[in-house]
Formats: structure tokens, sequence, C-alpha cells
């Protein structure tokens, strides 16, 4: 049998028998390398068309709202929300400390909180302040939350390590509602939380604090 050679790519030396499975299999290869650039291709002008135009995938957003009944009378959570000293001991999650409030509780006033993590979480105190916009006494409180720094000034979220899209100016309400005598029901909305883990830890987050808030009123 005749044989004769041939060098074809990382093929060094085939038969003529072999001749056309080879040229077929270096075909499915090159054809293989031309899908992977072609969807290389267009992931990134979709990525593109995304950057220069984000309004096509619009980030969903959605008022977080909490509930909370308190053996209390309206006066007393009121009171949870407006003096310092009671705000010190329920403000930031279950292990956090509240080393810092000063509340300058009127409308247009701004309030400065600081929660302390426990040490295993670091020791950078985490500060944010409440600028009041409405305040209907024993009934509603308005005011936007953002996070600052020691002096109360407002800073970017992603400079402490949060994500880019946490909220900043964002409106809280705070609302009261008698339910009795000895019984208050406290209704809290973080308005306009964009839908993700974030939101889902400032709820965690909140029930906590209203878990210790529920402790300033055992007799």
């Amino acid at each position: 049998m005749e044989v004769s050679t041939l060098r074809l790519g990382t093929y060094l030396w085939v038969t003529d028998a072999d001749f056309k499975y080879a040229i077929f299999y270096k075909i499915r290869i090159v054809s293989w390398f031309i899908i992977q650039i072609t969807f290389y291709t267009l992931s990134y002008s979709e990525k593109e068309m995304t950057m220069d135009n984000p309004t096509t995938n619009p980030v969903e957003k959605k008022d977080l709202v909490m509930s909370r009944v308190f053996n209390a009378t309206v006066e007393q959570v009121w009171k949870a929300w407006s003096d310092p000293q009671d705000v010190m001991r329920w403000w930031g999650p279950t292990g956090f400390t509240c080393p810092l409030v000063k509340i300058d509780f009127r409308e247009g006033g701004t309030s400065l909180l600081a929660m302390r993590p426990p040490k295993e979480f670091g020791d950078q105190d985490l500060y944010s302040t409440w600028m009041y916009q409405k305040i209907v006494p024993i009934e509603q409180i308005e005011y936007i939350h953002n996070l600052a720094d020691q002096d109360g000034q407002k800073i970017d979220p992603v400079t402490i390590n949060m994500p880019a899209d946490f909220p900043q100016n964002q409106l809280h309400t705070i609302t009261f509602k008698v339910l009795g005598a000895n019984e208050t029901e406290l209704t809290v909305t973080e308005h306009g939380w964009p839908v993700g883990q974030m939101m889902q830890m400032s709820e965690m987050g909140m029930n906590q604090c209203l878990d210790k808030m529920a402790a300033l009123f055992i007799l």
C-alpha cells in the first residue's frame, strides 16, 4: 500500500486514508472557535448596551414595612424614638451597642446615632443621621436617613464597604396607633429599597431593634 504523508496543523503524519477524517476534525475545531468568538462578541455587546442604557434593566424597588404591637402606652413608644436614653437602649441589631445618640427632635432638626458591632465583626462604629421632615406628636415621624461620619456629615455608603445601591436620602416613616389603654402598634416604613440582600438584612436588623425596644416596656 502506497503511503503519502501530510502535515496538517498539529497532526504530524497521516495516511491518505486518514486525510478526509483529519480535514473533517479540523473543520470542527475551527467551527467551535467561531461559535465561541460569536458568543463572546454578542455577550460583550449586550453588556455594553446595558451600561450605555441602564434603563433596559431597571432595579426593582419596594417599601420595607415592619409592624410591631407593644404592651405599652403610645406615649411610652413615642418616647422610645424621641428620648436619647431610650434610643440608646434599642438602636442596633442583636449584639450591637449604641455608644452615641444626639437627638435634635424637631422638624428641620437632625439626630446623630452610632452603633458599635461586636468585637468579632470589627471595631468600626457605624453612624447614621435622621433629618426630621415631619413630626405629628404621638402619631407620626418622618425623617431622611443617611449614613454619616462621626461629625454627622453624610458619606457615600461605598466608602464603608456598603454596596453601591445602598439607599441615600432614604425616607423613613414611623407611625403610632393606639390599640388599647396599654397597647400600641408601631409601623416602620423604609421607602424605596432596591430588592435584594441588603433589604433583607435591614429588615432583620430593624426587627432585632424592635425586639430590644420591647424590653423597654417590661416592668
